[in-house]
């Protein structure tokens, strides 16, 4: 069966990351750890909020602050999007940061 090109899957498109597996997913749900425990409450959640996430920022969205705010918040927990909170190299440093897919 062919596989469908970069250019033709729209989840690609979006510039929304595919769905990390094994080491690379446990990494990820142990930086949102880091930052707040409630994020990965549902850790298959957090994944779609995260990969979901990189459309905003890989599309250079002027309200990313917003959108996390909005999607990461839940009737349990609110995220703030006041600026100063950990930076990505702050919960997760370069060299332990998975290389990028595309």
């Amino acid at each position: 069966m062919p596989t469908a090109s970069k250019a033709s899957d729209p989840v690609a498109v979006a510039g929304i990351p595919a769905a990390p597996t094994g080491q690379v997913r446990t990494d990820l749900l142990a930086a949102l750890r880091k930052v707040n425990p409630a994020l990965v409450a549902d850790p298959d959640k957090a994944i779609d909020h995260t990969r979901n996430q990189c459309s905003a920022i890989n599309g250079k969205s002027p309200t990313v602050d917003d959108v996390a705010q909005a999607r990461f918040s839940n009737s349990t927990h609110t995220v703030d999007a006041t600026p100063r909170h950990a930076t990505p190299r702050e919960v997760m440093p370069d060299e332990e940061r998975p290389a990028p897919s595309h």
